[in-house]
């Protein structure tokens, strides 16, 4: 936790000398191939990513992808993680071939893991719409940008809609209710400057 304190202040060195020393204890205690090991592995990566050292961040984000496969399999919930970790290495040098393939495994990932309509999902879409629009395809960014705006509307429609055993709407709060629809609201404007900025 104290190298996230440092890497959120900017200090990246002090974060990977603090990520370095965390990996050796869990190599040693647990051993390399640990989801935990992985984990330090990939967030190391992503401080050097931070640093601008892309060759060194796409090796461990590489190397802990590999690692995460290996110990839980490639449809596991964390994998998603590790996908959008290597894939933003990717994105950073605009190597789009490379990262959109990562950004839609880890997109499918979350939807079967946690449904189509949780944050994870909508965050994977988001994501993918962005590095599409990166990469110069407007329609397809403004194609997932759809797919958010589809997801956010069933995740409102579900939260005031759901029903307990004797079919009765669920209560939600005035203040939730409010984060729901400025989640919503938000969502809908970048929406719609994207597809004016497509003419779509």
């Amino acid at each position: 936790h104290f190298a996230e304190c440092y890497q959120r202040q900017g200090k990246y060195k002090e974060a990977s000398a603090l990520l370095q020393h965390g990996l050796a204890i869990s190599e040693r205690y647990v051993g390399p191939d640990h989801i935990g090991a992985a984990d330090i592995v990939r967030r190391s990566g992503v401080v050097y990513l931070e640093l601008g050292d892309y060759d060194q961040a796409l090796a461990l984000c590489t190397r802990a992808l590999s690692a995460s496969e290996s110990v839980v399999g490639k449809e596991h919930p964390h994998l998603a993680q590790f996908l959008t970790s290597l894939a933003a290495v990717y994105r950073a040098q605009a190597d789009y071939s490379h990262a959109l393939p990562l950004l839609e495994r880890a997109s499918r990932i979350n939807q079967r893991s946690f449904g189509e309509n949780s944050d994870s999902a909508i965050a994977s879409l988001k994501l993918l719409s962005i590095a599409f629009i990166e990469s110069s395809d407007w329609r397809q960014g403004a194609e997932y940008l759809r797919l958010v705006l589809r997801a956010l509307r069933a995740s409102f429609v579900t939260t005031f809609v759901a029903v307990n055993d004797e079919a009765q709407p669920i209560e939600v709060s005035d203040e939730s209710a409010l984060k729901l629809v400025n989640r919503l609201w938000f969502q809908a404007e970048e929406f719609q400057s994207i597809c004016a900025a497509c003419d779509l």
